[in-house]
This record gives structure tokens, C-alpha cells and sequence, in this order.
């Protein structure tokens, strides 16, 4: 943030406010500042900041690097989507925009609600459920689903046991377990959670050192005991797209293999597949016989159902969107007492996210 902030004051842009973290119980009054939401990403596993600006009703001008874009955007209807390489491009739709009349802006930002409408937080997790059901919970040695050793007699719901980080940090995949474990899960299954979530801070995601080591084999032990004393059916994790998440993953799947229980892997991303193909041959063996021990595989997008090319059959994936809160419709139509725009660039200060590309198109 201090370079970033430094980079402004060098160069002058005295209009540029940082204003740190934002719960998401306060995201919609940031979102009701924009007219416009610019997504100038250069690398999003999918992007679930598109569908939280666009359920606020905010058309968006939004990278083809990210997933969500490719989904979501529908050109000239209720955004557009631009390469940020090359901003001047960028500008221009932005201007474009923003010289149409105040009626056909409300007409792009009503027909953004409408293509994120059915990713409400609820509907997203009850898919999340239904594809849960669906799995196949007898085990390999025949045993019914109700009877397995460490079940009490007569228990109803699944054993089912949660792979993944909570906020905070607050992150897409943080967000998404959190989702997933506050709804109506319980409801149908016996839900135990394993603990993912590096308490650092966000500047330590996907950065591995040795904290994550010995982090990792304490989570690794207490899986261990959660898969030896629940017997757990279902083991829902989320997959990383890296050499090293991919290898930690595999050693939360083996284990819950070898003790009978179900795979459903969750991707949060886009970039699997170009994980895969880049890996020298040893690595795309394993992926591939780890990847056939997986039952079940969830993407968030349908253009993102390649990402299992040759890996899971289709008929063992399912779509589920990233489940985002709905503001309500109209929470951005309060009339303007001002005539200067203003422009929201909503991610993670990493570079990759291209705030300094927004920067330097502004």
C-alpha cells in the first residue's frame, strides 16, 4: 500500500483515496459510489468482484483475464470486455459510457442485475448441497451410509468434513467456505471443518514458507482424527492450481480415499489447466491418477469446465457460481448531487490485479 500510495504523490494524482479494508457488510455503499465498475484484473481465478459489482446494478468494463468476464459480460448489453494491456482501448469504451444518456446507463446496470441475479448467496449454496446429495456415500465395503463404525445408531445426517480457510484474511475462497459452512449444510449433513487459514494476514496467502510447513502437518494430524473418529462419507476441498497446493492437496485426498470416503473438489479459479499442460511429465501423471480418485469436481463458471480436460469425465462436473450478496435492486440509483465521476477499482493491492494499469488509463 505505501508504494502505491508513494506512486500517487510522485505522479500527482491527488484524487486517488486508499480507504484499507471494507467488511462486506459495508461493500454496497462502495458499490453505490461507481457509476461505471472497472475490473482491469491481468490474473483472476474468476473474479466474484464482477458479480458483487454487478448485482449493485453497476454495468462494468472488465478484463478478459478473468473468468467471470467471459461468463458474465455480455458486450454493449451490460458492460464490455477489454485486454488492460492495452488501456487506451479501455478508456475509450469507459468515455463511451459514460457520454450515453442517464436512462441507458440504468438499462446496462438493470441488465447486469439480471445476469447475476440467480448467484445470490442462498441459491449458490443450496447447488452446493444438491451436487453434496448426489454423490454416491456407500462405501467401498458395502456398508450402508448410516452404519458406518464411529456413527451413532440411527443418525440421520451424512458425516461430511469441510476442507478450507475462513476469513479472516477475507479472500474469494475464504469467503466461499464461510458461505458454504453458515447455510443450511447442517441441515442435511454432519459437518466438520477443517481449518485452512494462515491468521497472518492476506500478504501471506499463496506465499509458502515454513510457518506453512509446520502449519500444514498440524492440519494434516487433526484431519487424520476427524477421518478416524467421524468416518466422514464426503470430503469437500478446494483445489489449488500450483505444484505446491497441488502436492498438499493430494495429502488431504489420499488419506480420505483410503478410508472410503467421497472427493469433491471445488476449483476457485482458471488457470488449472494451464497449470497442467506446463508441468514436466512426473507432475502430470500424478495430477492425472490424483485426479482420478476425485468423485466429483465444481467450477464456477461454464467456460471454466475445460479446466478438467482429460482429468474428470463431464458428467462429474457441476457449475456453481460464486455465491455474492444482493444489495437490492436500486441501491444505486440515489439521485447524484455532483457532476464529477467518480471510479471504483475494487480487488486486492497486488499488482497483478491491475489497479496500477486503472492508474495509469486514468
Amino acid at each position: 500500500r505505501g508504494a502505491y500510495e508513494s506512486l500517487c504523490g510522485e505522479r500527482g494524482w491527488q484524487r486517488v483515496h486508499f480507504v484499507g479494508h471494507v467488511e462486506p457488510s459495508s461493500l454496497s455503499r462502495y458499490l453505490a459510489l461507481g457509476d461505471l465498475f472497472v475490473f482491469p484484473t491481468l490474473s483472476d481465478t474468476f473474479g466474484a468482484v464482477l458479480s458483487e459489482a454487478m448485482a449493485a446494478e453497476l454495468p462494468a468494463l472488465a478484463s478478459i483475464h478473468a473468468a467471470a468476464t467471459q461468463d458474465l459480460v455480455q458486450n454493449g448489453l451490460n458492460g464490455w470486455a477489454f485486454d488492460p494491456l492495452q488501456p487506451g482501448v479501455g478508456a475509450t469504451r469507459a468515455l463511451e459510457f459514460l457520454a450515453v444518456s442517464p436512462k441507458q446507463q440504468r438499462t446496462m446496470g438493470q441488465a447486469a442485475y439480471q445476469a447475476v441475479r440467480h448467484t445470490d448467496i442462498a441459491p449458490a449454496a443450496d447447488e452446493i448441497v444438491r451436487f453434496l446429495e448426489s454423490v454416491d456415500v456407500s462405501h467401498p465395503n458395502g456398508g450402508s451410509n448410516r452404519s458406518e463404525p464411529g456413527c451413532e445408531a440411527g443418525r440421520d445426517r451424512v458425516p461430511v468434513v469441510i476442507v478450507g480457510p475462513t476469513p479472516p484474511p477475507y479472500h474469494g475462497v475464504a469467503m466461499a467456505i464461510k458461505t458454504l459452512l453458515d447455510h443450511k449444510l447442517h441441515e442435511s449433513f454432519e459437518v466438520y471443518h477443517l481449518e485452512l487459514a494462515d491468521r497472518r494476514g492476506i500478504g501471506h496467502v499463496n506465499k509458502p514458507d515454513l510457518h506453512d510447513v509446520v502449519l500444514f502437518v498440524r492440519q494434516w494430524f487433526e484431519l487424520l482424527e476427524l477421518l478416524f473418529r467421524h468416518r466422514p462419507h464426503i470430503v469437500y476441498l478446494v483445489l489449488s492450481q500450483s505444484t505446491v497446493g497441488v502436492l498438499r492437496d493430494s495429502l488431504f485426498i489420499w488419506p480420505a480415499r483410503l478410508l472410503g470416503a467421497k472427493v469433491v473438489a471445488h476449483l476457485h479459479g482458471g488457470g488449472f489447466q494451464h497449470w497442467y499442460a506446463r508441468r514436466w511429465f512426473p507432475m502430470r501423471w500424478y495430477a492425472r491418477v490424483l485426479m482420478r480418485t476425485v468423485n466429483r469436481a465444481i467450477v464456477l463458471g461454464e467456460s471454466l469446465r475445460g479446466q478438467f480436460d482429460g482429468l474428470v469425465a463431464s458428467e462429474r462436473i457441476a457449475v456453481v457460481p460464486n455465491g455474492i450478496p444482493d444489495c437490492g435492486v436500486g441501491c444505486v440509483n440515489t439521485p447524484r448531487l455532483r457532476r464529477r465521476w467518480q471510479v471504483l477499482c475494487l480487488n486486492t493491492l497486488n499488482k497483478m490485479k491491475g489497479a496500477l494499469v486503472l492508474l495509469e488509463a486514468i
